[in-house]
């Protein structure tokens, strides 16, 4: 059957007005028998005025009705075999026709499609298709009808033509690249061009150069977007080059697939518009801009009174936003800016405003972010329109901060002219040009004898005597007429006439101003007769300060300045070309204050001023350093004295301060070698107190064990072991205390205290060393008692262990020890310790306090230091008291302290006995539990070990490294740990973290037992966190109580 091409035709199918159904199929192949249907059916269709064809699955024409030939203009036989594709006028035709068939379930009716007749020109066909389809349901090709509606389409596009043609609006239609099609008269019109002259020109090359990249990306974009009308502003480009700005509406044509096939383009002229918009833009932006290139702002109220326009001058001086004040009242912008305003014109204003009102120069002040005030006046004239109704208030706003402090400034001027006139020695006299005296200040009235109402209106020569009493009204007339002068501006010694008749001499000085165009002329007028003195005084006084080093400055008790030499204005250049005399010291230091911006900021400089001034009268005496902006230092020196007269003397240190601050860094080097010096002590101390724990540890076991007792020699064996350790521990602390010392972190607990208590304790701890010379120790008390102390109490038994154990080893064998103490009344108490050695040279006393000098008893057969007594007088002294001695040779020496006596005078603490190894031991017997030592060294391990045998009921177990102790406190949950700091790998102060953080072990008692002894790593250790800070060597009654403290 693949030559046979079965079609059915369903559905009603117009044919030359006729309507058939057509329900069944037709075999037409050629090899049928069936050839008289066959010929029965072409007839039928070669009747039809429509045109009956069908194609191949390749799209070939395999027949045609012969009404094509009416339709195309083509033969039967010159259709058959070409591609129906090829008969589309529009080269997509054939691909929509097919895409139309397949979205509608492949048949279509009434299709429309544009053909090309064999002429070249264009047949618009209706067609009503389907597809046809072979045995296995594939698509074998496609018939259908086409009837010619061209006459009818020309028909629709004529009305359409017309309303297109005949259009007031330019329009066009467009290719989908932008190639215009066809374009009525009035688009034509629009760009000066005449009927036909745009076909096949590109929108593109009609734009304006500035719009052409956004135009392109339109037209790129046209097929992808989702919407079919689109509405825009842009520049084109007429004929004669002129620019035009139309309104562009685009609109998409699609097909009846729905794809998009045509654009129409209408434009409308609107430059006109554009010109008024941007002519109202350049209009607005230039009052803008001269809005804000005027020193007013300007603003405006709408008919609510709410502000409706504010400029941004305005906003931008003021530090605030428009959008912070559009829809603000006044009330509310007044709260927002904080203005502050008078009451009365508060009140005045408001009023005007709701009443329609003008109101001038409204007057407020605020505060500027630099603390000053800024003045600003408001002018709020109302806006009415044509018929007189209300429409707000135009405002204008000026600032007149620089207007208020120049009228300040004046004022003050005034003023201090005004305080210059009235405190001047001189005479300052002023006459018009008549010769009438217009104003004196009151050196006049103490100069001539006249009171100011006797002068003033009288004519200047009452103050002369003859020959120039009659001669000035002459002289002023011919000066009047000719200009000339003969003093004006040149000072001369005149002679002057007092109230009752005498005359002295006067140095006159005139000169001419004119005021409010008037001629004025000011005399000043200087008493001479005590001039010669005055000036024979004032030479040698002036040689004398220029002779100074310093810059020197002299003050009257106004605070004006008198006197002052070339030196100063060497140090304060900012005084040079200034007329000191007579300035006063508030006008100075603004000098002073504007030419050190960096240290008195411009917005400061009134509360600057007024704290130098208040600092100078305040303060009679001040001796001060300070720094200037050129990085020179001064030195400034002040004295009052009782007449109120002040002298200033200024010094350049600039060359000392330089010096002071190179021993600055070589005080840092010190500082950095004694940081080095605390670190090797800090190191020492360590390295020697691990070994010296076990030393004396393991002979104090030895010394005490009740079950191995020792043999009378090895017991003084013992005992000098542990006395040569205990010798060497007391020169490592002797270092470490010097070091302490040096470096000020040594710790004092300042209490009321029993003096004797001490003293016996004391006599107490160096009575076997006396026994061991034969040695006699007395000490009475007075008969009441010794007050007692405001000390503490451990450093004062220090002090007096190092003062009696040098008395005892410098001592005479038999010899004596005598302490004695005294109340002074200076409040403190002296105690005296005197013994009857063989005394200091005198010339060896210098150096008594030296550390390390023995004083030549380094190769003796006494053992020391040399440090004792140093630590002794720093511990003295930074107890606030005083050390000293008396000596005489072959006779002995006294060591004498004074300690400042308490004032509560209470009952001091009572002092207990020691307690030994076998009393604590004793006590703890009946201990119970598991203490967890953690320690590297064995021979502490050891130590230890012997120590907890004295406590029979207590475990010990040991671990020699934090890692592993870490681990066997989790398993064995002892009831203490004891730990070393300085441990290998992880260190104790990280093992104690460790375990404060484990919830098993977090609350079980931890003591540090370490050789690290300095003060800082001590306090290190306890700020860390344990319960307890012991330093090598350990005391073994120390750490059994401990022990007692934790187990039980």
């Amino acid at each position: 059957m693949d030559d046979v091409l079965i079609y059915e035709i369903v559905g009603e199918t117009t044919l030359s007005g006729i309507t058939m159904t057509v329900s069944e199929g037709i075999n037409i192949d050629p090899a049928s028998e069936n050839t008289d249907g066959i010929e029965r059916l072409t007839s039928i269709f070669d009747d039809l005025t429509d045109t009956y064809y069908r194609t191949d699955a390749s799209g070939k024409i395999v027949y045609a009705s012969k009404s094509v030939h009416q339709l195309l203009g083509y033969s039967v036989e010159e259709l058959i075999g070409q591609k129906l594709a090829d008969l589309y006028f529009d080269a997509d035709g054939r691909e929509n026709f097919l895409n139309a068939l397949k979205s509608s379930g492949g048949s279509v009716s009434g299709y429309r499609a544009d053909l090309r007749h064999k002429d070249g020109s264009v047949i618009w066909v209706s067609t009503s298709s389907k597809f046809i389809f072979d045995e296995n349901n594939v698509p074998a090709g496609v018939e259908g009808i086409a009837r010619n509606i061209t006459s009818e389409i020309h028909r629709e596009n004529d009305r359409y033509r017309v309303l297109f043609t005949n259009a007031a609006v330019g329009a066009a239609i467009l290719t989908l690249d932008g190639v215009i099609i066809e374009a009525n008269k009035a688009y034509h019109t629009l760009f000066g061009y005449v009927d036909g002259e745009l076909t096949g020109v590109s929108v593109i090359d009609l734009t304006h150069p500035e719009d052409v990249k956004e135009t392109e990306a339109f037209w790129n974009t046209i097929v992808s977007r989702g919407d079919d009308f689109h509405q825009f502003e842009k520049r084109y480009i007429t004929k004669n080059e002129d620019m035009i700005w139309c309104q562009a509406n685009s609109a998409v044509i699609r097909d009846e697939n729905n794809k998009p096939y045509r654009i129409i383009g209408q434009l409308v002229d609107i430059t006109e518009r554009k010109v008024a918009t941007e002519a109202l833009r350049i209009s607005e932006r230039r009052f803008a801009e001269i809005a804000g290139m005027t020193s007013d702002w300007y603003a405006e109220l709408g008919p609510d009174l709410k502000y409706s326009y504010v400029s941004e001058s305005a906003a931008s001086h003021n530090d605030h936003q428009v959008h912070d004040v559009i829809g603000k009242t006044i009330e509310e912008f007044s709260e927002f800016r904080h203005w502050q305003v008078e009451p009365d014109t508060w009140d005045q204003l408001l009023d005007d405003l709701s009443n329609h009102r003008e109101f001038k120069n409204f007057e407020r002040y605020i505060v500027l972010p630099d603390g000053n005030r800024g003045y600003r006046e408001t002018t709020f004239k109302p806006i009415h329109g044509p018929d007189g109704e209300f429409g707000g208030y135009h405002l204008v706003t000026r600032d007149t901060t620089e207007q208020k402090r120049a009228n300040d400034a004046i004022a003050t001027s005034e003023k201090r002219l005004r305080s210059i006139l009235e405190s001047a020695v001189d005479s300052i006299i002023t006459i018009n040009d008549r010769g009438h005296i217009e104003t004196v200040n009151p050196a006049t009235e103490t100069l001539f004898g006249y009171n100011q109402e006797e002068l003033i209106g009288h004519n200047i020569k009452l103050l002369m005597p003859e020959p120039d009493r009659s001669a000035h009204d002459r002289y002023l007339s011919d000066y009047k007429s000719t200009g000339k002068s003969k003093i004006i501006g040149v000072g001369r010694d005149v002679e002057g006439r007092r109230k009752d008749g005498t005359t002295f001499p006067l140095r006159l000085s005139i000169s001419e101003s004119d005021f409010n165009g008037n001629t004025v002329f000011t005399g000043i007028l200087h008493d001479l007769r005590e001039r010669s003195e005055a000036e024979k005084i004032e030479r040698r006084f002036l040689n004398a300060i220029e002779q100074f080093d310093a810059g020197f400055a002299l003050w009257d008790e106004n605070e004006r300045l008198i006197l002052w030499n070339d030196k100063l204005l060497i140090l304060a250049p900012e005084f040079k070309g200034l007329p000191l005399k007579g300035i006063s010291y508030w006008d100075l230091m603004e000098i002073v204050v504007d030419s050190q911006p960096g240290h008195y900021p411009p917005s400061e400089r009134e509360h600057w001023v007024g704290e130098l001034v208040k600092f100078h009268r305040e303060n009679d005496h001040t001796d001060m350093e300070v720094q200037r902006d050129n990085k020179s230092w001064l030195r400034r020196q002040r004295q009052r004295f009782a007449d109120g007269t002040v002298i200033s003397l200024i010094t350049d240190v600039t060359t000392e301060k330089n010096n002071e601050l190179g021993l600055s860094e070589a005080r840092k080097l010190a500082d950095d070698a004694n940081q080095a010096k605390s670190e090797f002590l800090s190191s020492m101390s360590h390295e020697l107190r691990t070994p010296m724990n076990a030393i004396l540890g393991f002979g104090q076991l030895l010394e005490n064990n009740p079950h191995e007792p020792l043999s009378d020699a090895q017991r003084d064996h013992t005992r000098q072991i542990l006395k040569g350790g205990e010798h060497l521990l007391d020169l490592i602390n002797q270092v470490l205390e010097l070091s302490k010392i040096e470096s000020g972190n040594l710790n004092f607990l300042v209490e009321t205290i029993a003096p004797a208590e001490v003293i016996n304790e004391a006599i107490t701890m160096v009575r076997g060393q006396a026994n061991s010379k034969n040695l006699d120790i007395f000490f009475s008390p007075p008969e009441f008692g010794l007050p007692q102390l405001s000390t503490d109490r451990s450093r004062l038994l220090q002090i007096l262990l190092n003062l009696l154990s040098n008395a005892i080893k410098y001592n005479r064998e038999a010899g004596q020890v005598t302490i004695t103490c005294e109340d002074r009344e200076t409040g403190c108490l002296l105690i005296s310790i005197a013994d009857t050695g063989h005394g200091i040279p005198t010339q060896k006393w210098e150096n008594l306090f030296e550390p390390f000098n023995r004083l030549g008893k380094e190769t003796g057969d006494i053992e020391g230091t040399g440090i004792g007594l140093t630590i002794t007088k720093q511990i003295v002294e930074m107890m606030d008291g005083q050390i000293g001695f008396e000596s005489e040779e072959n006779v002995g020496s006294t060591f004498w302290i004074e300690l400042p006596i308490s004032v509560n005078q209470s009952t001091a603490m009572e002092i207990t006995e020691d307690e030994t190894i076998e009393t604590i031991a004793a006590e703890a017997a009946g201990l119970t539990g598991i203490v967890l030592y953690i320690e590297d060294n064995p021979a502490n391990i050891k130590l230890m070990e012997a120590v907890i045998k004295r406590l029979p009921h207590l475990v010990l177990k040991s671990a020699p490294t934090a890692e592993i102790g870490i681990g066997m406190a989790r398993d064995i949950l002892p009831d203490l740990i004891l730990m070393d700091i300085n441990l290998p790998g992880m260190d104790g102060i990280d093992a104690l973290g460790e375990l404060r953080s484990d919830e098993r072990t977090r609350n079980t008692p931890i003591v540090a037992v370490s050789a690290a002894a300095m003060p800082h790593e001590v306090e290190r250790g306890r700020d860390a966190g344990f319960d307890e800070y012991v330093t090598k060597p350990i005391k073994i009654p120390e750490i059994i109580k401990i022990i007692s403290g934790h187990v039980g």
